[in-house]
């Protein structure tokens, strides 16, 4: 397709699309004027929820509850009602607060939120201040007075004002439907004329532009295929006819031919200097050539000394790596001995303080046991008064027993005497009557005398028995005492001598730990040398590694340039050919380049 056709179509594209957008506009104002179906859709809306529901500025709703509230049959209706009262009057409020903030300044918004809102407050007042308190006091014939002497005429008044601000926004209403009206037509006609005269003037400039642009380009192309037919004649320009995008490119073509007049006769230098340098080349190809060769020979000499040089790298290698593996298991030994050095070390050092501990011990019993022989030398000594204190007692108690024996005798003797006394007592009658009385009494008193003397020698006999019987065991314990008086002194020196070994044992053990210190320390020199040698020994073999990564490179880079070598040897033989390929194609290209006329 021409350009021509392509800005046809554009034009005739940009033509439908201003007009299918000015018809849809007008279709979209019509139906959306103020007058327009959906308007009255939205009109009629509003004004069947006006009808419906009373309105929140007109206090009708209150004035009607008021009268319910008067009739209210229960409490909970009563409060009901005023419930709901409360509610309208804070509904009143919020419109009141919207309409003062948001209405134009007039007669109507005074009106409304003044002289309106005044009958309404003053009637909110009277009811929730004088008409509610009488109906909830049960006063129903004050409230009626005041809903009628007082609340009536507010709203009366009230409703004069509402009356008038409907008949006010009324009149209102309708100049301002008339206006808009006046303004729709006035505006839809002059977006009519609009499209319509935007189109015919995009129908003609676009007209005049194409016949223009096809005019400029018809010259273009004229001048180029004069260019193109000719015999290379780089002098002939292009004519400029205008001075818009096509004329600019006419000038940018012939600054072209400019250009490219002087790399023709920069090419026809070139072509005789290029002459020279390729007899320059093919000389140096073959010197080149030449050096080449004993570079080549030169490496291949190189490769063979960096092999030996290799094998003596590996050779330094292995024989490095068994010394680092004996290094470390030399070292590892000695790791191990240090540990065996510090735990036996431990174990003695334990040992000592088991030793210093049973030393304490020993001390402490050897104590005790000094303390116990002091206590059983004075237990002894006691045991062996106790025996002397037995023994006294046994004589005092063998000298009692005597006495007693002498009570009974005594005891017999006044019974016969009191036997012969009763029986003189007899053979004199009644003159010894009383006497007979006093010898029984006598013998009375010698047979208890006599039985209470069996008894006391008796218990007396029983009690010298336990006497010999303690003195006995007195005596025993008192050699059980003494005996063990011998064990604990045997004790007391056994005791002595095991401290005086514990003594020398923990002396001994702590020449063993400065020994044990001694060599632990060595062994940690030891083991820092080790380690020191094994650093060092990994450094050198880090270092050979490197050499031997060095050597690796370096013989890889002999293969390399050996490589190299010969495909510049090759390259060399390509680069002559090319040299005398080029001599030719050089030639050529002047011949060809002479053609133009500059």
């Amino acid at each position: 397709m021409k350009i021509r056709f392509k800005l046809l179509t554009i034009t005739a594209i940009s033509t439908v699309g201003i007009a299918s957008f000015s018809f849809f506009a007008f279709q979209t104002l019509n139906l959306t004027k103020v007058t327009g179906p959906l308007y009255e859709t939205i009109v009629q809306g509003k004004d069947l929820i006006a009808d419906i529901l009373p309105p929140p500025e007109y206090i009708i709703e209150a004035y009607l509850l008021s009268f319910e509230l008067e009739n209210a049959a229960t409490p909970e209706e009563a409060n009901s009602f005023i419930k709901k009262g409360d509610q309208l009057r804070e509904d009143y409020e919020t419109r009141q607060a919207y309409w003062t903030e948001s209405y134009e300044q007039g007669e109507i918004k005074n009106l409304l939120t003044v002289e309106s809102s005044r009958f309404a407050r003053e009637f909110f007042k009277i009811r929730d201040d004088e008409f509610i308190p009488a109906i909830k006091a049960g006063e129903t014939a004050t409230a009626h007075e005041i809903l009628i002497g007082k609340m009536k005429p507010l709203y009366e008044g009230h409703r004069a004002n509402i009356d008038r601000i409907v008949s006010l926004q009324t009149d209102k209403n309708s100049k301002d439907e008339q206006s808009v009206a006046k303004i729709l037509r006035v505006r839809t006609i002059a977006e009519l004329a609009l499209a319509f005269g935007t189109i015919a003037l995009t129908i003609v400039a676009s007209l005049g532009m194409t016949l223009s642009i096809d005019r400029g380009l018809k010259s273009l192309g004229g001048n180029l295929r004069e260019i193109a037919d000719g015999e290379g004649d780089l002098a002939n320009e292009l004519k400029i006819a205008t001075k818009d995008e096509i004329g600019d490119a006419a000038s940018d073509f012939n600054r072209f031919l400019a250009k490219l007049r002087n790399m023709i006769v920069n090419f026809n230098g070139i072509g005789s200097r290029n002459d020279a340098i390729a007899a320059d080349l093919s000389s140096s190809a073959t010197q080149i050539s030449a050096s080449v060769t004993e570079i080549t020979a030169t490496m291949h000499s190189f490769t063979g000394m960096q092999q030996r040089l290799d094998d003596e790298i590996k050779t330094s290698a292995t024989a490095l790596d068994r010394i680092s593996s004996s290094v470390e298991s030399t070292s590892n030994l000695i790791t191990d001995q240090s540990s065996l050095i510090q735990e036996t070390s431990g174990s003695v050092a334990s040992f000592i303080s088991s030793v210093d501990e049973v030393a304490g011990i020993v001390e402490r019993k050897k104590t005790q046991t000094t303390e116990l022989d002091k206590r059983a030398n004075q237990g002894s000594q006691e045991m062996e008064e106790t025996s002397t204190a037995i023994g006294e007692i046994q004589t005092a108690a063998d000298a009692i027993l005597n006495m007693l024996g002498i009570i009974n005798e005594v005891a017999e003797k006044t019974n016969l005497l009191a036997l012969n006394a009763a029986i003189e007592a007899a053979h004199a009658g009644e003159s010894g009557k009383g006497f007979a009385v006093v010898a029984d009494e006598v013998r009375r008193l010698s047979e208890t005398t006599a039985e209470n003397a069996d008894i006391m020698g008796e218990s007396l006999k029983e009690a010298i028995a336990k006497i010999r019987t303690a003195a006995d065991t007195t005596a025993s314990t008192n050699e059980t005492i003494k005996a063990l008086i011998a064990g604990i002194r045997q004790i007391d020196g056994a005791m002595g001598d095991i401290a005086g070994t514990l003594t020398n044992i923990s002396e001994g053990s702590g020449e063993i730990t400065e020994s044990l210190d001694r060599l632990l320390d060595f062994a940690k020199k030891t083991d820092d040398s080790m380690r020191s040698v094994t650093k060092e020994t990994k450094g050198i073999k880090s270092s050979i590694a490197t050499i031997e990564n060095l050597s690796a490179e370096n013989t890889s880079g002999m293969h390399e340039m050996t490589a190299g070598m010969k495909e510049i040897e090759s390259s060399i033989v390509v680069l002559s050919d090319t040299g005398r390929v080029n001599a030719e194609n050089a030639k050529a290209m002047k011949d060809e380049i002479g053609k133009f006329r500059t």
